[in-house]
């Protein structure tokens, strides 16, 4: 079994999850419609006819079957098979609280997501990122499995940036300006987990990307334009902090002659 790490990870053994590991409080958010969408990868001899999801409590008891709540979708490759789950919505609404969901197969394959807590994502500071790619990246089916990762961050924007470009040249020991470019960066900070942290530092490798803000702005970058700086303040909890563009919203060019102005 192979944990990937986009969305909700899964484990083959119960120890792996952050809380056994490294005792990180800090779960994965979603609202109660939807789970954090997630897939996993294993051989192609155990693809299963049957199997089920658990929603377990932090104690290891179940709190419910919720294999009937949302339909996975099975990709087999050429020596793996892929479970996915695209966030669509539930048939029945999950409980408040924090969880993490048990695989079963008809095998007797038994597999463990990480922590995520069921929250009201319309009450207080949240920002919503979804990321995809038109192909495949890495071991993330994206073009595949038509899937797409959505994160939850209990934040809201920090303090902006901005960055200012000249373009001309130097006559006489004088510097002319011959173009200018000011750029206006957005800043999103916050403490997490390890697993999500390793999700995360692959978003500015992703050509589509959508961020709603605490007040409900959507931005989407431009391919290339998200940096992540992390620090570890703990050994258990990042801050990584999100820098972004708003694509052709972002820039404002100026030229000498005012030809092209934006």
């Amino acid at each position: 079994m192979k944990t990937i790490y986009a969305g909700l990870p899964f484990y083959d053994y119960l120890v792996k999850q952050e809380k056994s590991r490294s005792h990180s409080k800090i779960p994965f958010y979603c609202g109660p419609d939807a789970l954090p969408p997630f897939q996993f990868c294993h051989d192609i001899i155990d693809v299963p006819a049957l199997y089920n999801f658990y929603l377990m409590a932090c104690d290891g008891s179940v709190v419910l079957d919720i294999t009937s709540y949302f339909t996975a979708s099975i990709v087999e490759l050429s020596t793996v098979y892929y479970m996915l789950y695209d966030g669509s919505a539930l048939s029945t609404s999950l409980p408040y609280g924090t969880y993490y969901l048990q695989f079963e197969d008809d095998s007797g394959q038994i597999l463990y997501s990480e922590h995520f807590a069921v929250v009201d994502i319309d009450s207080g500071n949240w920002i919503k990122i979804q990321c995809s790619n038109t192909k495949d990246l890495g071991d993330i089916l994206y073009a595949t499995g038509d899937f797409e990762e959505v994160y939850y961050l209990n934040t809201q924007l920090n303090y902006p940036a901005n960055e200012i470009v000249e373009i001309g040249e130097e006559k006489d020991g004088e510097f002319i300006t011959e173009k200018l470019v000011t750029k206006y960066m957005y800043r999103i900070s916050d403490y997490i987990s390890r697993a999500l942290h390793r999700c995360l530092i692959r978003l500015t490798q992703h050509d589509s990307i959508t961020i709603t803000d605490e007040v409900g702005n959507t931005y989407t970058p431009d391919v290339g334009n998200v940096q992540i700086t992390s620090e570890w303040p703990h050994f258990d909890v990042c801050h990584v902090v999100i820098q972004f563009n708003d694509g052709e919203n972002t820039a404002f060019v100026w030229t000498y002659d005012k030809a092209n102005m934006d």
